[in-house]
């Protein structure tokens, strides 16, 4: 079986397990139903929020919007926050009507769009504010013969679950390279499980993933006891994955920020941007909206997470040909934080 063809079964089988699983009273609320949205919220119908895998960076900051909304919306609203593969299964399940809102990164937003694989058909999904960038940079053992992405070919790699947007940006990266079909991809149940086969030599390669710039805590877990080396993307193989994918950014890492890097470089990266269904009115996109932005100091117990979730950073990433949920605009206009390059969407 295919690696698409794997994941895009997987996405069809675990997002109904998952959902039946983590949002049980929701979906007999209705969650799934045909029923207007509005008439839905009346009936204190739960919001499914897709994050990530167990323990990420994207599963601890959904969770923690979901407790902001539900402890100070007003009026009020009910969140769920559900574990998912990550982005590209969180775009599956908003197209499949599993969930109202989910985690998302710009390398996700054009396959999703344009019915691209592992996608069956075009997802229909508006951008609601970005939140943080991801660094997917490639790693290996310190003493490992992997010098290039050219030295990728007939090696093992795994970069978090399958339907991670890591695993989404390595694919384009590598295809762009010439190497994807030369590697072997290693499926684990996300980043925990894939540092844990990289301590243990069953893989050859991963990503460290950090969280702009910095490493994040399963990252470093991981160094305490394994030394790793980066390995270079060159800039014309970064480009050549933004012309087949436009959500694929660079980002400028230092040693500043993390240490393990010699020197200032260039790598791969993709912002995150949480995504909602169409189905979602602007009232209470606003309503959401407005109650993260103007209570996220009372969650600071995270900071190194949620250092982004500001207005600096909200439409900073946003990318300007993919509609913006009004709910969303109105609180950013309001407040000053609005780009004009942006559209918004019509519901």
């Amino acid at each position: 079986m295919s690696t698409n063809k794997k994941f895009q079964n997987e996405v069809s089988g675990l997002s109904r397990r998952q959902v039946l699983a983590a949002g049980g009273a929701a979906i007999g609320a209705g969650a799934v139903s045909s029923i207007p949205f509005a008439d839905a919220l009346a009936a204190e119908r739960i919001l499914q929020l897709g994050s990530a895998s167990l323990g990420s960076t994207g599963y601890v900051i959904v969770e923690t919007l979901s407790a902001i909304i539900n402890k100070y919306s007003k009026p009020k609203l009910r969140t769920s926050s559900m574990s998912t593969g990550g982005g590209a299964e969180n775009m599956a399940l908003l197209g499949e009507g599993f969930i109202d809102f989910g985690q998302t990164t710009s390398a996700d937003w054009h396959p999703a769009l344009n019915g691209l694989k592992p996608y069956k058909k075009p997802v229909q999904a508006y951008q609601m504010f970005s939140y943080m960038v991801w660094t997917p940079v490639p790693i290996v053992r310190a003493d490992s013969g992997i010098k290039s992405i050219a030295d990728f070919a007939g090696k093992r790699i795994s970069t978090g679950s399958s339907g991670g947007s890591a695993t989404r940006l390595w694919k384009t990266l590598l295809d762009a390279a010439g190497v994807l079909d030369k590697v072997e991809f290693v499926t684990t149940g996300g980043w925990r499980g894939t540092y844990d086969a990289f301590r243990q030599n069953s893989i050859d390669i991963t990503s460290a993933i950090l969280t702009t710039g910095k490493p994040s805590p399963l990252v470093t877990e991981l160094e305490s006891s394994i030394k790793l080396r980066t390995i270079d993307v060159p800039s014309d193989l970064l480009e050549a994955a933004r012309k087949k994918n436009p959500g694929v950014l660079t980002y400028e890492l230092t040693p500043e920020k993390w240490p393990t890097v010699t020197k200032a470089t260039m790598v791969p990266a993709y912002a995150g941007i949480l995504a909602a269904h169409p189905r979602v009115d602007e009232a209470t996109a606003y309503n959401m909206t407005k109650t993260i932005y103007d209570k996220i100091k009372k969650a600071k117990k995270v900071p190194k997470l949620l250092e982004n979730v500001h207005l600096g950073f909200a439409t900073k990433y946003l990318m300007k040909d993919i509609p913006v949920h009004p709910g969303a605009a109105r609180y950013f206009k309001e407040k000053g934080a609005w780009r004009d390059e942006l559209t918004i969407a019509r519901l």
